[in-house]
């Protein structure tokens, strides 16, 4: 049921919202996790000092090409020597 919820590798809204209304609250809770689990397995969360553009955003997404690529950007990794 969690496979057929993606439309071209997105979630599809209303067909979660078509499932979740014939589900009772047991199998809700159990369909929001296993929606949640596969949201995380499609996800690559890449941590970065700077905005990645350009090559090394290619790079990324040539490593991970069936993935959804979320960047962000932590200043506070970068580090500095006195």
């Amino acid at each position: 049921m969690v496979s057929t919820s993606y439309n071209k590798e997105e979630l599809d809204a209303e067909k979660v919202l078509r499932f979740a209304s014939y589900l009772s609250r047991k199998e809700l809770k159990m369909y929001i996790r296993a929606l949640k689990e596969q949201e995380k397995s499609r996800t690559v969360v890449v941590d970065s000092s700077f905005e990645s553009k350009g090559k090394a955003a290619n790079a990324v997404q040539s490593l991970f090409p069936h993935k959804k690529i979320v960047y962000r950007v932590d200043p506070s990794l970068l580090l500095v020597f006195v």
